[in-house]
């Protein structure tokens, strides 16, 4: 299973347009450069059925236990956007996971 790459778009002091989401992969998951600066718009495209996405934790908690990811919980029609991902904790690909195609994803850089 490969993870299905999403590009990150540059955004400006300028201004940069809004882009469409790409509809997570609920089979294979996705993955987005992180440098640190990356966020990301989340929307749940459905207006009846909550559904989730989860980023992945890169690293090992105490005793080498695995951490679970952050899960973002999106109602129906839900739009969020996220803050910033540390490189130390998400690492320099984060690892998307989604319920349902009915998310979709737009990842976002700052200079």
């Amino acid at each position: 299973m490969t993870a299905t790459p999403i590009a990150v778009t540059q955004v400006s002091r300028a201004g940069t347009a809004k882009v469409a989401g790409t509809a997570g992969d609920a089979v294979n998951g996705n993955s987005v450069y992180n440098d640190g600066k990356v966020w990301l718009e989340v929307v749940n495209t459905s207006g009846s059925t909550p559904h989730t996405c989860t980023i992945a934790v890169a690293q090992a908690g105490p005793d080498g236990n695995t951490v679970s990811g952050h899960v973002i919980n999106l109602a129906a029609s839900a739009d969020f956007i996220t803050d910033v991902w540390p490189v130390s904790v998400y690492g320099s690909q984060l690892q998307i996971t989604v319920d349902n195609a009915a998310v979709t994803i737009s990842p976002y850089r700052h200079s």
